[in-house]
């Protein structure tokens, strides 16, 4: 019975630790809860300490992989607008906060994301 929720943890964040587009965790993690029977509670806990550890992960490996895939002046670019949220402080992570709550609200709403949200919240990825 424990072994599904540790693939609940695994698989999420092994769904947002890849720079490819898959599913959201949070989505895996409601498929595993139906298709498991689980109590949501700790399918929650686990999923989101996942997805923590991932973001973590990804933010230490995301500069080299930016640095080969995306154009030097664009690049350059986004670690401008990283430093710049690093100056703000406490109100610059309050920010990359906000636009990940609005996208994860897009996600509960169930309706689609509108054009600016999806950029801010591509935005906040890299200045992390």
């Amino acid at each position: 019975m424990w072994w599904q929720y540790v693939l609940v943890y695994v698989i999420s964040i092994l769904m947002d630790i890849t720079p490819l587009p898959l599913p959201s965790a949070f989505t895996v993690m409601i498929l595993l809860q139906i298709v498991f029977n689980l109590a949501i509670w700790p399918v929650i806990i686990f999923g989101v300490v996942g997805s923590i550890i991932d973001r973590y992960i990804l933010t230490l490996y995301i500069p080299s992989v930016a640095d080969r895939i995306l154009q030097k002046d664009k690049n350059d670019d986004v670690r401008f607008l990283g430093e710049k949220m690093k100056t703000r402080g406490w109100r610059g992570q309050l920010f990359i906060l906000y636009v990940d709550a609005l996208a994860f609200n897009s996600v509960i709403c169930g309706r689609q994301p509108r054009r600016n949200e999806v950029l801010l919240y591509h935005f906040s990825i890299f200045c992390r």
